[in-house]
């Protein structure tokens, strides 16, 4: 310790204050030395709660006079989607290694610039796909690989996510009804997670072929359905809901099928302790898995010695400022998020034309 990574905020919503908290328990914890120095905001009500929360820290009524700030080693770019590709542009220039959120952009395009420049700056990018550091799914996909042999050839994912229209309680995220804004609603917004971690289990795709609809009558869509091909044969579903159940969180029901193996996952975020997840193989009897083993598991994969249950997001942040003091490339990069972007806009385009999407089309 005692050469801390200095951490500027850029947007100071309900995602940059999960930030803040993860970023202040591995601190208190000594798993690595950062320190939150500066914060910017458009709304100064908000600049006012960081203040509270942080005595001393440095605030900015304007993003670019932090990002000039020698006071700054790394930025969380947490503003609403449209401005990401601006501020990550500014801090590439400025020499700042960056954590963006997802998603990185309302389209493709501009988040294959943002890798661009990125690469070309030479600065340490990072990206918010934070269910690669849910403790369940890493392992699972820990048991999925130590048995390849075993369970025989993927075939089938099933996934059904949904959420609460994200525009009021605990997002307090208006903007999310905007397209402007967004690029779209729950397939962009929410299921860009989906996409990618399907992906991470079971590899590129090769075709989608989606729906979307518009329940709620906004501009963007709350309900998407996808079929989805992969290189390795194997097909999935995804179903992507945003209802108007205010007093249900984030939910995701997760199967997963090989040949002779099946993982059933439903993360919930809040009864960690009640759900059944379980995995079985071949004639063997179903085997529970328990949260404390899985966060066991993610904890040792990390490197962090911690008796404690830390959660995705501290060991995402943890991760990003680990890859940082150690020289190292973080993951997920900005390369993985834009594959999950390139098969998002496929979607979309398989929506609007009513055909199935060979992926390599979007280059993929």
């Amino acid at each position: 310790m005692g050469n801390a990574t200095r951490v500027g905020f850029l947007g100071c919503g309900w995602i940059s204050m999960t930030h803040l908290q993860s970023l202040d328990l591995v601190a208190r914890s000594k798993l690595v030395d950062v320190e939150v120095t500066a914060a910017h905001d458009a709304d100064p009500e908000r600049l006012k709660v960081v203040a509270k929360l942080r005595p001393g820290i440095k605030l900015h009524d304007d993003g670019a006079a932090l990002l000039r700030s020698n006071a700054v080693d790394a930025v969380f770019i947490c503003t609403p989607t449209k401005f990401h590709k601006d501020y990550v542009g500014k801090a590439a220039a400025a020499g700042k290694d960056i954590f963006c959120e997802k998603p990185m952009a309302t389209n493709s395009k501009d988040a294959e610039e943002m890798l661009r420049v990125a690469e070309k700056a030479g600065v340490k990018a990072q990206v918010g796909l934070v269910m690669r550091f849910d403790p369940l799914l890493n392992y699972s996909k820990h048991l999925i690989d130590e048995n390849k042999n075993k369970i025989g050839p993927a075939m089938n994912f099933v996934l059904r996510d949904d959420q609460f229209f994200p525009i009021r309680g605990l997002y307090h995220s208006t903007w999310r009804k905007d397209k402007d804004i967004t690029g779209g609603g729950t397939l962009i917004e929410h299921s860009i997670h989906d996409i990618d971690f399907m992906r991470w289990f079971f590899g590129d795709f090769e075709e989608v072929r989606a729906s979307v609809r518009y329940f709620s009558g906004r501009e963007v869509e709350d309900q998407a359905n996808l079929w989805l091909k992969f290189e390795n044969g194997a097909e999935g579903m995804l179903s992507s809901i945003w209802h108007e159940l205010g007093m249900r969180g984030s939910n995701r029901l997760i199967e997963i099928f090989y040949n002779k193996a099946l993982f059933h996952l439903e993360l919930d975020g809040e009864t960690k302790s009640t759900v059944p997840w379980f995995y079985q193989m071949g004639e063997e009897a179903p085997i529970k898995i328990s949260y404390k083993q899985a966060n066991d598991y993610i904890k040792e994969k990390l490197g962090i010695k911690s008796k404690y249950e830390l959660g995705e997001y501290t060991y995402q942040d943890y991760s990003f400022i680990k890859s940082i003091q150690s020289n190292r490339q973080p993951q997920p990069d900005f390369a993985v998020g834009v594959y999950a972007h390139k098969v998002v806009e496929a979607a979309y385009v398989s929506a609007k034309e009513s055909l199935a999407i060979k992926l390599k089309q979007f280059g993929l």
